[in-house]
Order: C-alpha cells, then structure tokens, then sequence
C-alpha cells in the first residue's frame, strides 16, 4: 500500500535513497497496472481496464512515460512517452512491451504498434519510474485524469548501471537524541565533519552524477561549511543535476534560513515526528516543537516572499505506535506550514535491522484518512506499505553511500548503527576514485547479484530491498 499523491504544480522528485515514490494510484481507480520488477524488452506491462466506458471511447487515451527514477520531472532526463488512443482498445485486459522505440499493445485483436510521442536520447538503464495515466482529450488542452506510477530497475545484458546518485557525510554530529536514531546503536561513531581527504574526490564526482545529497549520521546544520559545500557541488552538478540535505530544523534561524536558500539548493527535508508538542518532543529529545513548526514556517514564508520556485520542502514523519494515530493531522499541519510534501516511513528497528510495522487493520484506515486530506489540501503526500514485497527490490543499484571514513558503501544500511550485520565496502574514495570503484569488477558483481535476486550474505533479510523502509 504505498500511494502518492501528486501535488496540482510540477513536481520534484529529488530525493537520495528515502524519497519513497514507489507505486501510486488516485482514489477513483479506473483501470490497474501490474509490471514486473525488473523490466527490459522482454518485459509485460499488464492492463486492466475497470470503468467498461473507456473501452472503445474516442475522447480519452492512455500514455506510458518511462523516467529515470531520480529527476522524472526534469524533461532532459525523459526517457520518453507512448499514447494509446482508448478508440483503439476493445477489451479490458491489455499487455504492453517495449520494441527498441516502439511500444507493442496486444489483447484488442491485431498487436497495436504506438511510435513515441516523444523519445529522448537516454538509453534504458537503471532505476526509472512508470507512469500510466488516464488523459480526456476532450478538453483542450488533454487533462490528466489518473495516474498508477511503479519503480522499477531497467538491467541491460552487460550489466553496466551508471551512478545516479551519491551521498556527501557532511557531519556525524547531532544536537538530538532522538528514540529511534541508528545514532543509538552506533558504537564509537567519530563526532567529527567531513574533511578534505573525502569531501574532494566526492566533488570531483559531481559532474558525472544526477543527485548529491549532502548529509550524514548526523545533523547537517552543525557542520558550519554546508552553504560552502551546497554551493560547491551545485556549481559541478550537471545542468539538470539535484543537490540538497536535510535538517531537524532546530538550527534553521531566520539567518541560517537564508543562507540556505542563497545556495541554491532544490531540496530541504525537514523531520518532525508528531503533530503535538508532547508526541513529538518525547520521541525527538532535545527538541522544541513550537520552536520547529516556527522556524519551518519562516523559511517557507522566506521562499515565497522571494519569489524562488526551490528548495522543495519535505515533511518527513516516522510511524512507531506512540505517533500513528497522528498521521492525518500531521498532513493538516504540513499544510498550514505551506511545505511541498510529506512522508510517511515505517519505524526501524536498528537493533534487529528490521522495520516494524503497525498491524494493517490499525494502520490502513489511518493513512486513508491521511491521504484523504492530502488531496483535499493538494500536498504530496507518501505513505509506507504494510507488507514486504515478496521478491527483493533493491532501491540502491545506481548509488554510493560514502562514510566519514572514505569508506564506499552501496547503501544505507551500511552506515554506523544502522543494523547489525557487518557493512559491506568496495574501497575507499582516498586511495581510488568513486567512479573506479563504482565500474571495478567487485561492485559490478554484487549489483548483478542485487537486481538478479541473488542476494549476498550482506544483504540476506534487508528490509531495504523488500519495499518496506522506502
């Protein structure tokens, strides 16, 4: 059950690691998608029609858009898009695949072969988003009506993925001592900012990388070189490129706030775990809510008053059963902020390297009721799924985590105390170049094995790839 629900002004999908787009739907269902995983030219895009009037009806259409999955709003990194004219269809159920350009619809008599309304130069590859929407081009110009979105992993034959994104630690330094942290779980964690030993290789990687997402194992605000580094790495990032952090926003003063927008940052995630002072005070300790939903107000009213279209600003929320039931005033409260959008996530458990989820018959009616308002507010809103997914679906083969230490990781779960289990590296950005590292035969290998369900010992009973942490 993970849902998404567009906001009415372009969207920006940013995020590093936990930007939770995975599959969504708008509330009035009138058709379903089901596509596998791992998609390639082989691949099935079932289709079922559920309203009967779309069958045959010569005022609407369906189109296919295919991004990649870390800028889809970004129209220079648009694979592309295929309208079906629904005039065309006869039966309810269809399947759809890819031949080189052309997409091939088969289940309404002889196979329908659509050309690309637009095809970009991108060759298929990696993480992308899949996006079938209803359009009525009765009206001019065409509205969309609806839309089913689903992440998945593009695998060519020789295996070669490039790296989309990659993570600069800035700080392992935190203000907070927050219930649920992998802080807690961390032994020895170096209280420390990042040095020049690491943070130069990571610079000269920029140019070659579609997101940078300047955070650590800690609080990013402390490190006092994060407006200098915000802005160093958006002056390297490609044109279309995407750089930000995020903040538990005890720091963000009016002065700080504007510090960060003179930056030019896209993004700004902001965490608060609760819509009441007590709830989210008790669970971020060392906090002030009053203070945060103060400071949060003021930097949005900043961007406005500005006239700046970005940073995009996040709510992020983690469920646990102390807060749950604050969900959907937590959606009305991310929308008297003026924020962009919210984000549900399941608790982890860092101890055990597990997520614990609510029951469903608990946590369902909870998020209806959440994603409700979301659409009545018009705020993009993300919520978690309820159950594992049952084949592994890593959200990590196009990233690099590196660690204070310079140490390469392939993913989150392998920074201090987020789990038990031994991390896996592939070197270190001091001694080799991240893109050396990336390309060599080790962390090539362990890709193919990830997107092939071949999971290594590392990543045996990983929530990550199983659809729940994201």
């Amino acid at each position: 059950m993970r849902r998404r629900i567009p906001k009415r002004r372009a969207d920006v999908n940013v995020d590093f690691h936990a930007w939770p787009l995975r599959e969504s739907r708008s509330m009035a269902r009138q058709y379903e998608v089901d596509a596998p995983w791992r998609l390639d030219s082989r691949a099935r895009v079932r289709v079922r029609i559920l309203d009967l009037s779309l069958a045959g009806n010569r005022d609407h259409f369906l189109r296919f858009d295919l991004y990649p999955y870390v800028a889809p709003s970004v129209g220079r990194r648009h694979f592309g898009y295929w309208d079906l004219p629904l005039s065309r269809v006869k039966e309810r159920r269809l399947e759809a695949f890819l031949a080189d350009d052309t997409l091939v619809v088969e289940g309404s008599g002889a196979p329908i072969a659509l050309r690309a309304g637009w095809r970009g130069k991108m060759a298929f590859a990696g993480h992308l988003m899949l996006h079938v929407s209803l359009w009525d081009a009765s009206t001019n110009p065409p509205t969309m009506r609806e839309v089913v979105s689903s992440f998945h992993a593009w695998i060519r034959p020789d295996g070669h993925l490039p790296l989309d994104q990659i993570q600069i630690p800035i700080t392992q330094r935190c203000n907070l001592q927050c219930l649920y942290c992998q802080r807690q779980h961390a032994k020895g964690l170096e209280e420390a900012d990042i040095d020049d030993e690491v943070l130069t290789p990571l610079l000269d990687t920029c140019p070659h990388v579609a997101l940078v997402h300047v955070q650590g194992v800690g609080e990013s605000l402390l490190n006092r070189r994060l407006f200098e580094i915000l802005r160093q790495v958006r002056a390297r990032l490609p044109t279309d490129g995407r750089t930000g952090t995020c903040t538990n926003a005890t720091l963000l003063t009016e002065e700080t706030a504007s510090r960060l927008l003179d930056t030019g940052l896209d993004y700004l995630f902001l965490s608060l775990d609760g819509a009441k002072a007590e709830t989210n005070d008790a669970i971020r300790r060392g906090s002030s809510f009053d203070e945060l939903t103060r400071n949060i107000a003021r930097c949005v009213e900043m961007r406005r008053s500005r006239g700046l279209k970005r940073p995009w600003f996040m709510l992020d929320f983690v469920i646990c059963e102390t807060n749950a039931t604050e969900v959907p005033d937590f959606v009305d409260l991310a929308g008297r902020l003026g924020v962009d959008s919210v984000r549900f996530a399941n608790r982890v458990d860092h101890a055990r390297g597990r997520v614990d989820v609510l029951p469903e018959d608990i946590l369902a009616p909870i998020l209806k009721e959440a994603e409700s308002r979301a659409q009545k507010l018009g705020l993009a809103a993300v919520f978690p799924r309820l159950s594992r997914s049952r084949e592994p679906r890593c959200p990590h083969l196009q990233a690099a985590i590196v660690l204070l230490s310079g140490d390469a990781a392939p993913c989150c779960a392998m920074e201090p105390g987020a789990r038990p289990r031994p991390p896996r590296f592939f070197g270190n950005v001091k001694d080799t170049p991240l893109l050396d590292l990336w390309h060599g035969e080790n962390w090539t290998r362990h890709r193919l094995a990830v997107a092939a369900g071949n999971l290594p010992e590392t990543c045996v009973g990983c929530d990550n790839n199983r659809n729940l942490t994201l």
